[in-house]
């Protein structure tokens, strides 16, 4: 950041073409520009963490975040490591979230488990 800015008169040609320009917009362009919080809901809004999974879903979720390996996860509730990886899968898709490390966090906000767990 500059602490100041040189006359334009100041400047040679090769720093004149360094210096930002404040370019105005005309307001029509703004209004018409979504904004991104408007395109798409974010992961962690409105509904309970029940009205978008399904109860296998939120306990493999529950199971994830707990630091369970899915290999684990598939002993313990009796199923196949690829139907673990379809429900976890699922979910991220559904929560619109894209790492495991997101579904942990989702997971604590949503109070699923506790943080200290």
């Amino acid at each position: 950041m500059l602490a100041s800015m040189p006359s334009p008169s100041a400047l040679t040609p090769k720093t004149r073409s360094c210096v930002p320009y404040a370019i105005s917009l005309p307001t029509w362009c703004c209004r018409t520009i979504p904004s991104p919080s408007s395109t798409r809901p974010r992961p962690f809004d409105s509904c309970q963490p029940s009205d978008r999974l399904s109860p296998r879903q939120l306990e493999v979720l529950r199971l994830l975040a707990q630091g369970y390996s899915t290999r684990e996860i598939a002993r313990r509730l009796k199923l196949s490591v690829k139907t673990i990886e379809t429900h976890r899968a699922e979910a991220m898709k559904r929560l619109d979230i894209h790492e495991i490390a997101g579904l942990v966090r989702y997971a604590v906000r949503v109070r699923l488990i506790s943080a200290e767990s």
